[in-house]
């Protein structure tokens, strides 16, 4: 039985708010790598930037409470993005997805060619800018999800769900620096990084899927899969927590050890878990009729792929340029804390809310 197509309010806060720890962290992380990789001026260094001066070729250390949420909210962030867009995936049966395959193959096409020329407009040098990312590879989770889903349905899925736990039968050299990478290091570009390996995030791309297909066409299930869901959430957590080795992340580098319990077979359980809790918790509020009210979260849920289309650009071009004058000025440095952070996200937000009341977007492509 297939339920009402209607959006999930909750869903839309709840990506607002992985959007919002997801440019908290990559902003922090900016700020990390800033005076090694982003500092390109050396010509007007003696005369409008001497206070960095003593700053080149080092890292800037995050707060403590910026560490905290890297902390505590790194492991599944970008799971969870990729989760709620799987879930999305599955509203249709297998007869109805038929219909709109093609329009979502190249939606996911369009996005993922997007996001490579964005990153190449960002990144520091080549290798960086054509290196594989996290959106590149949800783009290539959610487009073999739909192929599967097409032909096989729902077993489809569910079979590449437990393909995805293979990868721990292979023998530890499978599991090394993928031969791919090495290659595009040594022939293309030293910086090149395979940084988002499919196999980190597919698990999560089929669990969002199959949570999105029970929620949409179980409906006689009731409020016991949302519980049973939860429960299950919890145990694989609690596993992790028991015998799983602890996460940790570099004040220097807040993505150095982004996608290690992602990479760990009790590690991965763990990011499950958390996901299974919160989308069952949240789902079971939205047919409670509980809806958390908060605006700015809620547009930013909305309208999650065109702030994250603009938030590096914004930052990179914009924002830190800005800051290191203002610095200059007052004879300090840049500063990778909380409220700088927090400030710039706001900014960003107030950056792409602008560009889509103006709809610069359409007007520059006319």
């Amino acid at each position: 039985m297939r339920q009402d197509d209607s959006r999930i309010e909750n869903f839309d806060l709840l990506r607002g708010f992985f959007i919002f720890l997801a440019l908290w962290q990559h902003f922090a992380y900016y700020l990390n790598i800033w005076y090694v990789d982003y500092f390109h001026e050396s010509g007007v260094l003696e005369k409008n930037y001497m206070s960095h001066k003593h700053m080149i070729g080092y890292n800037l250390p995050v707060d403590f409470f910026s560490h905290w949420a890297a902390w505590f909210f790194t492991p599944w962030v970008s799971q969870v993005y990729l989760t709620l867009a799987a879930f999305n995936l599955a509203k249709r049966t297998k007869e109805d997805f038929q219909e709109v395959f093609k329009p979502k193959m190249k939606i996911f096409g369009l996005l993922y060619f997007f996001f490579v020329m964005e990153n190449l407009i960002v990144a520091p040098n080549f290798g960086e800018g054509i290196s594989f990312y996290p959106i590149m590879s949800w783009m290539v989770i959610l487009i073999l999800i739909s192929v599967l889903f097409k032909y096989f349905g729902l077993k489809g899925v569910i079979g590449l769900m437990v393909l995805s736990f293979g990868k721990w039968l292979l023998p530890d050299s499978f599991l090394e620096q993928p031969m791919f990478e090495y290659w595009m290091q040594e022939h293309v570009h030293a910086q090149y990084e395979f940084d988002a390996q499919v196999d980190y995030f597919l698990t999560s791309g089929c669990l969002g899927f199959i949570l999105g297909y029970i929620h949409h066409h179980k409906s006689e299930w009731g409020f016991k899969r949302e519980a049973w869901q939860s429960i299950v959430g919890f145990l694989l957590f609690l596993i992790w927590f028991i015998w799983g080795d602890a996460f940790t992340v570099n004040f220097m580098d807040v993505f150095e050890s982004e996608h290690d319990l992602a990479d760990d077979p009790i590690g991965l359980l763990s990011i499950l878990g958390v996901q299974l809790m919160v989308l069952s918790g949240f789902l079971f509020m939205e047919k409670k009729g509980i809806q958390l009210k908060l605006p700015i979260l809620h547009w930013v849920g909305v309208n999650s792929l065109t702030v994250f289309a603009f938030h590096r650009v914004v930052f990179v071009f914009f924002l830190v340029p800005f800051m290191m004058i203002i610095a200059n000025w007052s004879g300090t440095t840049l500063l990778n804390n909380w409220y700088v952070c927090w400030g710039s996200v706001l900014l960003t937000f107030g950056f792409t809310w602008l560009i889509q009341k103006l709809n610069l977007h359409n007007l520059i492509v006319r």
